[in-house]
């Protein structure tokens, strides 16, 4: 069945976590700007850019679905959907 609300979403907030090499005190502060600034939910996770070979940390934060986003997802989930129902009726 196609889910046609918005959904919150995880997304690369497009800032990077560098705290390699760096003093604990210099890495709490850098942290502690981060969640001045994206909230306390936010997440560190890795990422890898396009065409890279190399991981990196960034910054993750939960959003709405932009309205773009939303009609992609919901397309998809129409063709599964599609496709589901064409194996059934050939599996039955």
């Amino acid at each position: 069945m196609v889910d046609r609300t918005r959904k919150t979403i995880r997304a690369y907030s497009g800032v990077d976590v560098d705290i390699k090499w760096d003093t604990l005190k210099s890495a709490l502060a850098e942290i502690q700007g981060l969640i001045e600034t994206y909230g306390d939910d936010a997440e560190i996770d890795t990422y890898t850019p396009p065409y890279s070979d190399s991981e990196y940390l960034g910054v993750y934060v939960r959003r709405l679905e932009t309205d773009e986003e939303m009609a992609a997802r919901i397309a998809n989930e129409e063709i599964w959907e599609a496709n589901q129902v064409e194996r059934d009726r050939k599996e039955f």
